[in-house]
C-alpha cells in the first residue's frame, strides 16, 4: 500500500508546473462545489476560483501547508479509500492521485467517487511500466469511471465522466 510518509516530499508538488493546466482544468469544470482529492500542497487551488472548495489528502504536511498558504480555504486530511461520507460535488478533481490505489480497491473507490461527484476530472498517467508496483498502479480510467480522455499531455492523460 502507498506509504505517504516514506513517499511524500515537497519536492514533488513544484508549482511552476501548474500555469500550463489551471485554463485546461477550468475548461472542464461545471458551476458549483469541487473536491480536490490528494491536493497535495494545494498547486492547483487557483484552477478552483469561484467555487466552494475543499481539499482532501492523506498527508498530514500537504494539508498544513494548503491552510498555511491559503487560508481562506478548507482543507482536511482524509484517505479516500477509508473516509465514509454522504457528501456530494459538483466537481471532482484529481491530479495522479487514482494511481496510487491498490488494485483490489480501486473499484470500490470509483464507485464511491461516481456517488460524491457530477463531473469527475482526473489526471493519471497511463500505459506504463513501473518497478515500484507497491503504490503506482496502471488503472483503466475509462472503463472503471466511464470516463473519456479530453486531453492528452506528455506523460498522463485527462479523463472526464460527467453524469
Amino acid at each position: 500500500m502507498y506509504d505517504y510518509k516514506k513517499m511524500w516530499t515537497p519536492s514533488l508538488f513544484d508549482a511552476s508546473a501548474k500555469s500550463e493546466w489551471i485554463q485546461t482544468i477550468r475548461d472542464n469544470l461545471i458551476e458549483g462545489s469541487v473536491l480536490d482529492l490528494a491536493c497535495g500542497t494545494g498547486r492547483f487551488v487557483s484552477a478552483f476560483e469561484n467555487h466552494d472548495y475543499l481539499g482532501v489528502d492523506i498527508a498530514v504536511q500537504a494539508i498544513e501547508a494548503c491552510k498555511t498558504n491559503n487560508p481562506d480555504l478548507k482543507f482536511e486530511v482524509r484517505d479516500i479509500v477509508e473516509w465514509k461520507t454522504k457528501r456530494k460535488f459538483d466537481n471532482i478533481f484529481t491530479w495522479t492521485a487514482l494511481e496510487h490505489i491498490p488494485v483490489e480497491e480501486i473499484e470500490q473507490v470509483a464507485k464511491k467517487l461516481k456517488s460524491m461527484g457530477k463531473n469527475i476530472i482526473m489526471v493519471e498517467p497511463t500505459n506504463f511500466k513501473t518497478e515500484i508496483t507497491s503504490y503506482c498502479h496502471d488503472h483503466d480510467y475509462i472503463k472503471l469511471f466511464d470516463a473519456k480522455v479530453v486531453d492528452d499531455f506528455k506523460s498522463v492523460k485527462m479523463f472526464r465522466r460527467t453524469k
